[in-house]
């Protein structure tokens, strides 16, 4: 009933089980309609669907290998402007250190980060830290820091994230697509660790994905202790020509225009451009 009264020119469909229905009643109705698969491997959703469709945009290169014979396109995924913006990786002498948890936070960043970074003054190497910790988990992220002795800007919600990323030398952060298409216009490395739970371990091929391009720094959930994570950092931030090294490789592979030109081709099979 949507798309008969709506009547579009085409439809754009990305991901999840709630876009299949939308898609499918274009295609029923006639309607041309186009995927956006956001992340390095398709879902199951975008998987089923992408033989039908008239183009799938995908947001990372390495996606379009994925749908052999399909008419699929590396357009990367939108993010805003802002982050192609920011200037490249110029480490201070201490290592000013971003955690990204996403908007929601992440539990299992906000539990070990702080006794990570604890770890690494007791090897005698002092960083400056930003933790966005979710709104939740706040108290409990400021309350570890305090304990622990140690100095963190803990923020609950970045409004202007780009600026936070301006101001990171290196990053810890979870790899859902945004999140690394983000990192990448914005030129910073990460440690990523990639969220156990995500359908079809869509995270860790997302961070392998930048691992590969040299932007990051793959540390699984199951690999992870405090001990093992403050090792990782350490041989991260001793080494400051290797983070402008990681700045420049994950900006390499950002694609800016994302958004005009996935418009653009939706315009296109709607024949109206």
């Amino acid at each position: 009933r949507l798309i008969l009264r709506l009547q579009p020119v085409a439809v754009l469909g990305v991901g999840g089980y709630a876009s299949a229905a939308g898609v499918m009643a274009a295609g029923a109705c006639g309607v041309p309609w186009i995927i956006q698969e956001q992340n390095s491997v398709p879902g199951w959703t975008n998987a089923s669907l992408a033989p039908w469709s008239d183009l799938i945009c995908c947001g990372f290169a390495d996606a379009v290998h994925h749908f052999p014979s399909l008419n699929a396109e590396w357009t990367g995924n939108p993010v805003r402007g802002r982050f192609f913006s920011v200037g490249d990786v110029n480490p201070a002498e201490r290592v000013r250190l971003l955690v990204l948890g996403g908007s929601q936070g992440s539990l299992f960043l906000n539990q070990y980060v702080p006794h990570a970074v604890a770890q690494l003054r007791s090897a005698g190497v002092e960083v400056q830290v930003v933790h966005q910790t979710g709104r939740r988990w706040a108290e409990m992220v400021t309350t570890a820091y305090a304990d622990l002795a140690l100095d963190a800007a803990v923020e609950p919600f970045l409004g202007e994230p780009w600026a936070a990323l301006a101001d990171a030398d290196l990053v810890i952060s979870r790899s859902g697509a945004l999140t690394v298409s983000e990192l990448a216009a914005a030129g910073r490395g990460a440690l990523m660790v990639p969220f156990a739970a995500a359908a079809g371990n869509h995270q860790e091929f997302n961070a392998r994905a930048l691992e590969r391009a040299g932007g990051a720094d793959v540390l699984l959930e199951s690999q992870v202790t405090p001990d093992r994570l403050a090792d990782r950092l350490l041989s991260l931030v001793t080494e400051p020509e290797r983070l402008v090294t990681m700045g420049r490789a994950a900006r390499a592979t950002a694609k800016k225009g994302a958004a005009g030109c996935i418009a653009d081709r939706l315009l296109s099979v709607g024949g109206v451009a």
